[in-house]
This record gives C-alpha cells, sequence and structure tokens, in this order.
C-alpha cells in the first residue's frame, strides 16, 4: 500500500499567510489567454477528541489531509480549473496546500498536477492528484487493495482518455478508455528508488439502456 510521510515544508520556515497570498495574487493573473477563473476553495477545521487519538471517519478517505492527533487546527486552500471539452486543447491544473497545526506543524501539497487535454479522447498529465479506482463506495470504503483513499496521493505522469471514449462505426453501442502511467514512491522505504508501473484498459457497453456491461482491467508493478 503506497503510504507517502514525507513533509514538504515547515510552517515555521514559511508561514502560511504567505503561502496564501501567492495564490490569491495567482488567482487574479491573466490564465493562458482564456476567459475562466480557477475554482477556489478555502477551509479551516478544528477537532478535538479526548481518547489517544482522533475518531476513525474524521482521518478515514482524506488522503493524509488530517492527523491522527487528537487535537489540532487544519487549514486548505484549493485552486483548480476543470477541462472545457468544447475547445480542441485545454489546459488544466490544480493545486491544494494544507497546514495541520497538531504540534508538528506541517505544511505541504497534497494535490499539485498539470493536465492538456485533446477535446475528451486524450489526457497527459503530470503531478500528484486524488484519484479512486473500480467500483467501491467511496464514503464507506478505504479503496481498492491497491490504491487506498488513506494516502497521498501519488506523484505520477498519464497518458490516457479523461474517460470512456466512444469506438467509431459501433452507433455509440462500445466505448473504451485506457492509461498508461509511471509514478514514483516515497523515498523513506526500506529499499530506495522505487518506481510504479501502471496501465489500464476498460470496456463498457449498453448504448443508452438501463443496464450496461463493463470490464475494466488494471495492472501495477513496483520496479526500480
Amino acid at each position: 500500500m503506497y503510504r507517502p510521510t514525507q513533509t514538504i515544508m515547515k510552517n515555521t520556515g514559511l508561514p502560511i499567510f504567505i503561502i496564501y497570498t501567492l495564490f490569491f495574487l495567482f488567482l487574479f493573473s491573466p490564465l493562458y489567454s482564456q476567459d475562466k477563473l480557477p475554482n477556489t476553495r478555502l477551509e479551516i477545521s478544528t477537532y478535538a477528541a479526548t481518547g489517544n487519538q482522533n475518531p476513525f471517519w474524521f482521518v478515514s478517505n482524506q488522503y493524509g489531509r488530517h492527523s491522527l492527533s487528537k487535537n489540532g487546527v487544519v487549514s486548505s486552500l484549493m485552486l483548480n480549473s476543470q477541462a472545457d471539452t468544447s475547445n480542441v486543447f485545454d489546459i488544466n491544473y490544480g493545486f491544494e496546500i494544507i497546514s495541520n497545526y497538531d504540534g508538528s506543524d506541517n505544511m505541504w501539497f497534497n494535490q499539485a498536477y498539470l493536465q492538456l487535454d485533446y477535446k475528451d479522447l486524450l489526457r497527459l498529465s503530470a503531478g500528484f492528484k486524488e484519484e479512486t479506482l473500480g467500483n467501491e463506495y467511496t464514503p464507506l470504503s478505504t479503496g481498492s487493495i491497491i490504491w487506498s483513499s488513506n494516502a497521498r496521493p501519488m506523484p505520477k505522469i498519464e497518458l490516457g482518455t479523461p474517460g470512456y471514449v466512444k469506438v467509431p462505426y459501433t452507433n455509440d453501442w462500445l466505448e473504451i478508455k485506457g492509461g498508461l502511467t509511471h509514478g514514483w514512491f516515497e523515498s523513506n522505504r526500506h529499499v530506495e528508488g522505487v518506481l510504479l508501473h501502471q496501465k489500464y484498459l476498460g470496456i463498457k457497453t449498453g448504448w443508452d439502456l438501463p443496464i450496461s456491461l463493463e470490464y475494466v482491467f488494471h495492472h501495477f508493478a513496483q520496479w526500480g
């Protein structure tokens, strides 16, 4: 299971208000000749517990945002731009910075990615972004046996489809999706320099019928 633990920066070295100021300056700057502004979300939460650690569902399925420490304050800033498939080429990005005041005063980028879409057919992305695999019910599941929603996103480079793409000459009866990924595991492991190889292929049928058939094959390998 992927469990990154590295810290990107410390609050004591770079105050949180400086980071937020830089993000808001970027928010109101011109964006690659497009007339769309990014979505921005700022959240601050305080938590306290009487036991030895936080409640299970407070820290679960949060992609590593919250600490197990029983008392603290979490603040996060998310800025992203969504795809516009009406354009032939579309550049999109996302940044999320987390500050956790739980005695360790850690600050890190939980998400930071850049992606280039060619209509709704092809996507090239780089960075680390939250994602789910399979058909698990995410509010109650920690994810697939390979990809847990309790871990921080892994830095990767991926080339694939944004989703399902209709296969020509099938009267919209057949759709496929797929992708090829190269990723980097965290550095504090028993074996250094571990890399990820990931690929997937999915097929879906059904036209506009209320029932469809779907099969997705995933392949993962650690190497290096």
